[in-house]
């Protein structure tokens, strides 16, 4: 049997020698958690910051509801193709595309909340939250986002045509 006889050979076998081995690990282990820690940190403002981004987006349309199997099947039929044709035109992960659901809402400038659909937390309630939401982003969800608003703004357009051509016919006087 081959001993090492060096400090790091011997940690890496679990044992110690000295104290200080054991000490410079503690001391490696506090500094690799404060960096974790700060990372994390830096996640869940980041997706915070999104969060409240993609709500503002949406703050006329309370209580909003994206799911990404609907907006795809919307984009694949003004396409003239399958959602899964749809889905690789855009570049997005079809399969993911799929279980993507986000409920948003929005009560006046200071309280606004995007949280997934399945009931879960808010995008950056917590760690394993924000990195949820930072895979989705990677997959196209703000692809998704922004035809969802395209499509909700057209259809506002065409009301808003509607009943500007409905009001004058109503304000004319009967004979």
């Amino acid at each position: 049997m081959t001993y090492l006889s060096s400090p790091a050979a011997e940690t890496a076998q679990g044992g110690f020698n000295t104290m200080s081995d054991v000490i410079d690990s503690l001391k490696r282990l506090e500094r690799i958690g404060d960096e974790n820690s700060k990372t994390v940190e830096k996640i869940i403002k980041a997706a915070e910051e999104l969060e409240k981004t993609i709500a503002y987006q949406y703050r006329n349309s309370a209580g909003a509801s994206i799911n990404g199997s609907s907006i795809l099947s919307r984009l694949a039929k003004a396409d003239g193709k399958g959602p899964l044709d749809a889905a690789k035109s855009r570049g997005l992960d079809y399969s993911r595309i799929l279980q993507m659901k986000y409920e948003i809402t929005w009560a006046h400038s200071y309280s606004y909340s995007v949280q997934f659909g399945d009931g879960g937390d808010r995008v950056s309630a917590n760690r394993e939250a924000a990195l949820r939401f930072a895979r989705d982003i990677a997959s196209g969800l703000l692809t998704l986002l922004e035809h969802d608003l395209l499509q909700r703004h057209n259809d506002e357009e065409q009301a808003m045509n509607i009943l500007a051509h409905t009001l004058p016919a109503m304000e004319e006087p009967a004979e």
